[in-house]
């Protein structure tokens, strides 16, 4: 753990000094989200073994959705550049949720949905992209209403959340048969679903 904290630290130090210089270059700015998403993970993402530090998660991933919102801002119809502010936006999100705060969870959601359907067009035969689109709608559906999660009680909305998110699964599902991520998505998706009419007293 120490040496990954001095790893970290040294990463930071770098890409802080690096920062400073990016302003303009797409190709550095998209390596920089990357680099500071990937740092966020290993300081404090629950999905992955991380050392416990959310603040310092929630810095670094703060520092990547700022340089992607500034070359979005930039370059609004590069589809990659969209996609890079929406990871970033979910990584803000998926953070804040771990910590129980709906409140602040749901607006980044929100936006990596929005970045998400503007990408729409460009992402129609890349399965990965789509898969990301549907997380990002079950997301915001779990933050919304899901009864399982602390939520903002917004159960009509998280009904229509998941439903869009069923929906990209199953057009994933019916091109890639063998997608077994798309199909374990749709069953979630119905099973969530389930649980808000069970919440609505549709039982």
């Amino acid at each position: 753990t120490p040496a990954r904290h001095m790893v970290v630290n040294q990463a930071l130090e770098y890409l802080n000094s690096l920062a400073q210089e990016s302003a303009g270059d797409q190709s550095l700015e998209r390596e920089l989200v990357e680099a500071y998403l990937r740092v966020g993970d290993v300081q404090g993402n629950g999905r992955v073994s991380n050392l416990n530090d959310a603040a310092g998660a929630l810095a670094s991933y703060g520092r990547a959705l700022a340089i992607a919102e500034r070359a979005a801002r930039s370059d609004p119809r590069n589809a990659d550049g969209q996609r890079y502010l929406a990871r970033a936006h979910m990584s803000m999100g998926d953070m804040l949720a771990q910590r129980d705060d709906p409140i602040g969870a749901t607006p980044h959601y929100r936006n990596a949905v929005i970045a998400f359907e503007a990408l729409a067009p460009h992402i129609t035969g890349d399965a990965d992209a789509q898969l990301d689109m549907g997380n990002a709608y079950a997301a915001l559906a779990d933050e919304l209403g899901n009864p399982e999660f602390h939520n903002l009680g917004d159960v009509t909305g998280a009904k229509d959340a998941y439903q869009k998110a069923g929906a990209v699964f199953a057009a994933i599902a019916a091109a890639h048969p063998d997608n077994l991520r798309a199909q374990r998505g749709l069953g979630l998706m119905e099973m969530r679903i389930g649980d808000i009419e069970m919440a609505l007293g549709n039982k």
